[in-house]
């Protein structure tokens, strides 16, 4: 794990036990979503644990990062991490790392891979 994990790790709320604890992460994360007056979409967590996913919405205040909405928020790896083929995040440090995430609403994230698109082909 690097040291960046590390440390945003031991800033975030630990999981609960395995039994549920994933579950209980996500609930938690879609009340704090719902307190900030934030919606999330559908699969918003990125296929991150759930744990992961809720530092990074802290960090970012339950807002898009790219236009400031509280709607329909999911998260963006950014750099080059492009869709794994079976988004298994948890053996890739760099899918896990918080500096390659952000919070951006539905419409920003197509936007975002439209443009993706556009500049490789």
């Amino acid at each position: 794990m690097s040291d960046v994990l590390k440390r945003f790790a031991a800033t975030i709320a630990k999981p609960a036990p395995a039994d549920g604890g994933e579950g209980r992460a996500l609930d938690r994360l879609r009340a704090e979503a719902a307190a900030a007056g934030a919606t999330l979409a559908k699969e918003g967590k990125g296929g991150l644990p759930s744990s992961i996913a809720l530092g990074v919405f802290r960090r970012d205040e339950y807002r898009c990062k790219r236009c400031g909405l509280r709607e329909n928020l999911e998260l963006h790896h950014k750099g080059d991490l492009k869709h794994p083929p079976s988004l298994r995040l948890a053996r890739m440090s760099i899918g896990l790392d918080p500096k390659t995430i952000t919070v951006v609403c539905a419409r920003c994230h197509d936007a975002i891979h439209r443009a993706d698109e556009a500049m490789s082909g």
